[in-house]
Parts: structure tokens; sequence; C-alpha cells
């Protein structure tokens, strides 16, 4: 099966609320703060780990990504 409803949040009918936008943010760049160490980078999840060296380091699938991704977060004044 491609799509699996339980693995992902449903769908919800509410008006966009920013401050809760911005809670979210912080909540991921506080747990990528909080998973980093210095040699094994970030966790990979299970999928991205299959068959690769690690720690994982590439832009789509490891440390840049997640760099470039809380770099752009900082830029813009969200972390």
């Amino acid at each position: 099966m491609l799509y699996e409803p339980t693995r992902f949040d449903a769908l919800i009918d509410e008006p966009w609320v920013p401050a809760r936008v911005e809670d979210a943010i912080a909540a991921i760049v506080a747990d990528a703060g909080a998973a980093f160490d210095p040699t094994a980078l970030w966790p990979p999840h299970e999928w991205d780990a299959r068959k690769k060296p690690l720690p994982l380091s590439g832009l789509y699938v490891g440390a840049a990504g997640v760099i470039w991704a809380l770099d752009e977060l900082q830029r813009r004044g969200h972390a």
C-alpha cells in the first residue's frame, strides 16, 4: 500500500494560528538540537539508514539538510 493514513497526522478544519505554527517550529528546532551528537550527527529514520553508511551527511537525507533547514529558519527569525 502506498498510503497508510494511520502513519500521518489527520487534516484539521481549523483556522491558521501563527502562534501554533511558531510553537511547532520551536519544538522541531529544540528536538533537532537535543538529538544532535558531534560524532553521530542526527539519528536517521530507519528507512533512510538502510544500506547506507552512518552518519548520513547528505543534503536530501542527512546532516547537510538539517543544517540548511535550521540555518534557513534562523535567517527568517524562526529559530
